[in-house]
């Protein structure tokens, strides 16, 4: 007895959107809040503004945000998040 085994074919899925680093930049800049941007409101403009998003875009994003602000490339004010002075 034989058993051909299927391979599994290399994704060839590219998403329509920038890369979520790009995205959240750019939501905080457009949102223009003294204070930071809740990720809710991040959300919210990236939805608003990209499609093509996946179905587990919220926790895809919450992810990018915790690996920026550990990378010191955002910074956490309470939970809200801005970009560092320099």
């Amino acid at each position: 007895m034989t058993v051909l085994m299927m391979t599994a074919q290399p994704s060839t899925y590219k998403p329509f959107h920038p890369s979520y680093e790009e995205m959240i930049f750019q939501a905080i800049c457009s949102l223009k809040r003294r204070n930071g941007s809740s990720s809710t409101a991040i959300a919210k403009f990236i939805v608003r503004h990209y499609g093509g998003l996946p179905n587990n875009f919220r926790k895809i994003l919450l992810l990018r945000l915790k690996e920026l602000v550990a990378c010191e490339k955002l910074v956490r004010v309470k939970n809200s998040f801005k970009l560092p002075s320099r």
